[in-house]
């Protein structure tokens, strides 16, 4: 059984005491979203009745026009009027229906497809394939929170990404952020090792792949805003980042609820104005005013859970999220989209890495990623 410090254990069970009991998944939806066969239970019988309704059921069940997703504010009306999970259905179908997500959607789900079944010849193509590409690049990876000490459960520290893309023959480091830095100061970091490697006669050739987990992705997010030019960085593969902030500390700010984080703070020995710096109210004004360069491929891979979907690692989360609109148990699921790409991981949490599949997906989504770049630089 897996166990977190007891620190985090206190923080957990002192959080669920202020927060109301999670959503009651007593009904069953069965169906397909975005290629993704989905078996699971949900909140409303009125989830199942708006999934067989493929023609709408009103302009509030619809997506906007223009490819747009829905408004927070739409959404949260949705969960108040309806249910958490008929909201997660609406954006779900919405995400999927943008084309660029529709691209990367098909790719993932193809490769992810030649993973599960590859035969003898079909390994040896994508061998030579990554083979060819290995030696192009270099992957640097931005941990998530706390991920030296419970990385290893969480999946902060991105283990099996990193093995697997080892594996493959490719360079892979890890950015040497501190276990709870700040947005800023992470950004720093990170913009410090890119000219550090770029710097490098061994690495000058080479292109720079980012991935991040969490709370690395703000991070990534303000340093990818405020590199130049003659960057290399040409891919970033942000993974469940809360790039707009984490609203369960935004619950705990208030006077009445702070004690909690300033307990967990004090515990861990975390900086309480670090943690702040993951805020809504400090990461939704700094994620608006970043601008992205445009010959860097974003692919975001973010989970898509309904309620009868959550893991025990986010179960204490949810019971908040779920009010204010769609969310991974961690932050809410349009606030963890960068522009760009991305593919959805339908049924899956925040913590991607319970998913039993995660080896072979990251398998896939590294051969996706390479792939869009290709087309980035064709366009």
């Amino acid at each position: 059984m897996k166990k977190l410090k007891p620190s985090h254990f206190l923080l957990i069970l002192l959080l669920s005491l202020v927060t109301l009991s999670g959503c009651s998944s007593t009904y069953s939806l069965q169906g397909e979203l975005a290629g993704i066969p989905v078996d699971t239970q949900v909140d409303s019988e009125l989830v199942q009745i708006v999934y067989d309704n493929t023609k709408g059921g009103g302009p509030l069940f619809t997506c906007p026009d223009n490819y747009q997703l829905p408004a927070r504010d739409r959404l949260k009306v949705i969960v108040e009027a309806y249910s958490a999970d008929v909201a997660t259905l609406i954006l779900a179908r919405c995400l999927a229906s943008i084309p660029q997500n529709k691209v990367s959607q098909r790719v993932f789900l193809q490769e992810l497809a030649a993973s599960r079944e590859l035969d003898d010849d079909e390994r040896i193509k994508r061998k030579t394939y990554l083979d060819s590409k290995a030696d192009q690049y270099l992957v640097l990876f931005m941990p998530g929170w706390d991920y030296k000490s419970n990385g290893h459960l969480t999946g902060a520290d991105l283990q099996t990404p990193r093995q697997i893309i080892d594996d493959a023959g490719f360079e892979a480091v890890i950015v040497p952020i501190p276990e709870a830095g700040s947005v800023k100061g992470n950004a720093q970091v990170l913009l410090d090792t890119v000219e550090q490697y770029k710097s490098m006669e061994l690495y000058r050739h080479k292109k720079l792949i980012i991935v991040s987990a969490s709370s690395a992705g703000p991070a990534v997010a303000l340093a990818l805003s405020e590199m130049g030019a003659d960057s290399p960085v040409v891919a970033w593969l942000n993974i469940g980042g809360v790039l707009q902030g984490a609203p369960v500390i935004d619950y705990l700010l208030p006077w009445t609820k702070s004690w909690l984080l300033k307990l967990a703070c004090f515990f861990e020995g975390w900086d309480y104005s670090d943690l702040k710096s993951l805020s809504v109210n400090e990461s939704k004004p700094r994620f608006e005013q970043l601008t992205f360069p445009s010959e860097v491929t974003i692919v975001n891979y973010v989970g898509v859970p309904f309620s009868g979907d959550i893991t025990p690692f986010a179960e204490s989360f949810y019971p908040i999220l779920k009010k204010l609109g769609p969310n991974d148990g961690m932050t809410l699921i349009v606030d963890a989209l960068a522009p760009g790409y991305t593919v959805l991981a339908i049924g899956s949490d925040h913590f991607v890495r319970e998913d039993p599949e995660i080896d072979i997906k990251t398998s896939a989504l590294l051969t996706t990623l390479l792939k869009l770049v290709e087309r980035t630089n064709e366009m």
